[in-house]
């Protein structure tokens, strides 16, 4: 009789021992393994990259209501009423004909060599206006 209660309880040690570490095992996969992956599937950089190009190139083109026609133009002496700045760590350059214009200049110039590794590069000419965006390839705040 005093053999079978020590079977009973060498078994329930031995359930006890398996069963709170994969509890905290299962627990771990539930709470993780999703904010894994909404993390990952939820980085709008490649939107909010467009919408930056595009906004950048409303702010440096005139449109001619006449014509229905869309001229670019160029003036750094106003190139304070282009600058887009926001707290999301991302750099970029204007350029038309020998002129450049920086957004984030030392971030910038940081990280475009690194385009390919780190950071994800966003390049549009459209009407003779080089419009070249960095962002990291996940979302990063300055500080």
């Amino acid at each position: 009789m005093a053999c079978r209660k020590g079977m009973w309880t060498l078994s329930e040690m031995l359930y006890w021992f398996f069963y709170i570490p994969m509890a905290v095992v299962v627990f771990i996969a539930f709470v993780k393994i999703p904010n894994v992956i909404l993390e990952n599937a939820v980085q709008p950089v490649e939107l909010d990259a467009a919408l930056t190009k595009e906004m950048l190139f409303n702010r440096m083109s005139v449109f001619s209501y006449p014509y229905g026609t869309e001229f670019s133009e160029f003036r750094p002496a106003n190139s304070s009423t282009w600058l887009f700045l926001s707290p999301k760590k991302f750099g970029y350059m204007i350029s038309f004909k020998d002129e450049k214009f920086f957004g984030n200049k030392y971030f910038y110039l940081d990280a475009k060599p690194l385009a390919g590794i780190n950071y994800r590069n966003f390049a549009e000419v459209r009407n003779g206006i080089l419009v070249d965006l960095v962002y990291p390839k996940k979302y990063e705040f300055f500080e």
